[in-house]
């Protein structure tokens, strides 16, 4: 019964307790509710007592004062905390079936299961919670998880907070959407330099007069007075492949050739190539940052009766399967997905297990896949 009482006690996280006179444990305080007593988060509790210096004075304070009122004793807590791991990792991403139907998301998600797979570790999916998390370790209490893979790290306005405050000692494993400045562990698709590729394709075909659709530059997030706004780092890092790859070949960049997409989508790329088309002097190529503007790209040169590839080129990026039924068959750059998530998930797992210590930071580059359109 002894024995019993004290499983519970630690696969509930309940880390402290005591012995009553007649030898039976008794649960007395537990992380929650000194973050209860205090008003902070639970993290905020861990972090204290692990002398974490990643919390404010007055938060430290506020759980110093919990503590000595509920009689909590932090060295047996600690205690049962260095001996429960969860063997768990979370994927974190959005509330959205997009994960179980785009090509990102399963390609990535494959490619991570293929790492865990050999390994004691699990996985687990978090869905991103319409919630203020003080920092990324509140996210690690909650979900029970040794770490953190994360898809795409740009989806929510408080999450982007806390990665660019984020410790390089959390586990947190990013993927794309690379920034130098954050501290965190990244595996990401230089995505700057697969657009930098499809130029340089284009101009050794003979093109000399290349147009380029790119995507938002903004992320918008809610509407009205709480709208929030954050830049797109895929969208500026393409941009900057694009013009490197002109100016690489010594090509002029028309204003009125690039135009920037109000989404990732067929629409867009249709209505923007047809203003494209609609200008003084039309090009003959077309570079896309991603392949739906580039397949509505394709819509719009036959509703023209523009032949593809003989009159204009067309290239996309992202490898959908899509891209190989069209007419012509997409010429697009291809991101290694399945190596990244296999590299991110394998590289987490040996950041756990103390075989790394340094931010990783990988990356991959994509690769041309030639077809029909290009």
């Amino acid at each position: 019964m002894e024995q019993m009482c004290y499983d519970y006690v630690k696969y509930n996280g309940l880390l402290h307790n005591e012995r009553s006179e007649n030898g039976d444990i008794r649960l007395k305080v537990t992380y929650r509710d000194i973050a209860r007593e205090a008003g902070v988060s639970v993290g905020t509790v861990h972090r204290y007592l692990a002398k974490n210096d990643y919390i404010s004075e007055d938060a430290r304070q506020k759980v110093n004062q919990a503590i000595k009122k509920l009689g909590f004793n932090p060295n047996l807590a600690q205690r049962f905390q260095r001996r429960r791991k969860t063997h768990q990792l979370g994927l974190l991403t959005s509330f959205s079936k997009d994960i179980f139907n785009s090509r990102y998301h399963t390609h990535l998600l494959g490619g991570i299961m293929n790492a865990v797979y050999e390994t004691d570790y699990n996985l687990k999916i978090i869905f991103l919670k319409e919630r203020d998390y003080t920092n990324v370790t509140d996210i690690l209490t909650e979900y029970s998880v040794d770490g953190l893979l994360i898809l795409t790290w740009r989806i929510h306005p408080n999450l982007i907070r806390l990665i660019e405050m984020c410790p390089k000692h959390i586990p947190v494993m990013l993927f794309n959407d690379y920034d130098p400045k954050i501290e965190a562990n990244f595996v990401y698709s230089d995505v700057s330099q697969g657009i930098e590729m499809a130029v340089d394709y284009l101009v050794k075909k003979g093109r000399k007069k290349i147009a380029f659709l790119k995507g938002p530059s903004l992320i918008h997030f809610g509407s009205g007075r709480e709208a929030v706004h954050v830049s797109s780092i895929d969208a500026y890092d393409k941009l900057e492949g694009f013009q490197k790859g002109m100016r690489a070949a010594k090509l002029p960049i028309k204003e009125e050739w690039v135009k920037e997409c109000g989404s990732y989508s067929m629409v867009e790329g249709y209505k923007k190539t047809k203003e494209v088309l609609e200008s003084k002097e039309r090009p003959d190529g077309i570079v896309c940052a991603n392949d739906e503007i580039a397949l509505g790209a394709l819509n719009a040169l036959r509703e023209f009766k523009i032949s593809c590839p003989d009159e204009m080129s067309v290239i996309g990026f992202d490898g959908i399967e899509k891209g190989e039924l069209t007419t012509p068959p997409l010429t697009t750059v291809e991101q290694l997905l399945n190596s990244m998530g296999f590299e991110g998930g394998r590289k987490l797992i040996d950041i756990l297990q103390g075989k790394l210590v340094d931010p990783i930071h990988t990356k991959f580059v994509p690769k041309l896949v030639i077809r029909k359109s290009a």
